[in-house]
């Protein structure tokens, strides 16, 4: 890392961390078809055994993002902390996940929790959960249904992720870790996804406001592969960059093996990403990343407590989002404990 860079850096790090000083219901068969309106039900113990049940499917386990995520219900949703939890086999088509949710209304369950395979042709089930009693969080990817149908909707924030990362970047830049004009190379995810367009938006419109050139944009399709063979040959060309924004790690770390294969320094150049993988946190513990924008899977623990707090009283409202930072020089080695 450049002497400029270091200082800068640093400095960045030490003003973040100073200002950052969390009776049973009918049965399936009794409701379906029913077109009664009925006022959203909130979680309560239902069967009064002191623990609320929650049911819990999701699509197939495809990345360590998911499978540590879904290991998170397991280790939450213990009797401990108030739950009893029935989790289901994971995945890949919608009509085996429909079904998961008639056997949890079934089986009475206090509370469904479900990332939906796709979203569009669920309203009937949801339905059947509503006249039954047992409120629905929808979690991840939103469904294409009226949100009296479910009880919130808990996903990440991409857009406030992009802008974290945009953010400490604008202030490294302020603080002098580049120098001149700044160049920044945009690797996009796959066009059209939630995470590309939220993410992409951040960016584009912070460069359009603070004079920042896109001197190279690329669809790379969230692979290291693709940002690699992408970036290459744009770096062998002499092209002036000093700033790497990768819509994900996996094309952070496409980015630094361009950057080394070119023979250049990672350590050169302000690189901002996103998730909080294990790779890329152990990078910016070395010095190749400067920032992601943490991308929790842990919905787990802050799944519970909003049940707990409607369970107070509490009205939640239907959209809700996890709870997220950033991970730079200043915590990397702590977040290196829950890295996935």
């Amino acid at each position: 890392m450049t002497f400029v860079k270091r200082v800068a850096v640093v400095a960045l790090g030490l003003a973040m961390a100073i200002s950052l000083a969390a009776c049973g219901g009918p049965s399936p068969e009794e409701v379906l078809g029913s077109s009664e309106s009925t006022p959203y039900p909130v979680p309560r113990d239902i069967n009064g055994d002191g623990l609320i049940t929650v049911g819990v499917t999701m699509p197939s386990v495809e990345n360590s993002w998911r499978a540590r995520g879904l290991e998170s219900f397991k280790e939450y949703f213990t009797p401990a902390n108030g739950y009893n939890l029935i989790i289901f086999e994971p995945v890949i088509a919608a009509e085996p996940q429909r079904q998961q949710i008639r056997d949890m209304i079934a089986q009475r369950v206090e509370v469904i929790i479900f990332a939906p395979v796709y979203h569009d042709n669920w309203e009937p089930i949801m339905q059947v959960a509503l006249n039954a009693g047992i409120p629905v969080i929808v979690i991840e990817r939103p469904l294409d249904v009226p949100e009296d149908l479910y009880f919130t909707y808990f996903t990440n924030d991409l857009r406030a992720e992009g802008d974290r990362v945009v953010d400490w970047l604008a202030k490294a830049i302020e603080a002098g870790a580049v120098s001149g004009a700044v160049n920044i190379a945009h690797l996009q995810g796959t066009l059209g996804a939630p995470e590309q367009l939220a993410r992409s938006a951040a960016l584009t419109e912070a460069a359009a406001a603070k004079g920042w050139n896109l001197a190279f944009q690329r669809n790379c399709l969230f692979a290291r592969y693709t940002a690699k063979s992408a970036l290459f040959p744009f770096l062998q060309q002499g092209q002036d960059l000093n700033v790497i924004y990768a819509e994900n790690i996996e094309m952070a770390l496409g980015a630094i093996d361009a950057i080394k294969g070119a023979g250049l320094d990672p350590a050169d150049y302000l690189i901002g990403t996103f998730d909080g993988t294990t790779e890329g946190v152990q990078l910016v513990i070395d010095g190749e990343i400067d920032v992601i924008a943490e991308s929790t899977p842990y919905y787990a623990p802050q799944l519970g407590e909003l049940i707990k707090r409607s369970m107070a009283g509490q009205v939640i409202p239907k959209r809700t989002y996890a709870a997220e930072g950033i991970i730079d020089a200043t915590n990397a080695a702590d977040m290196l404990e829950t890295a996935y």
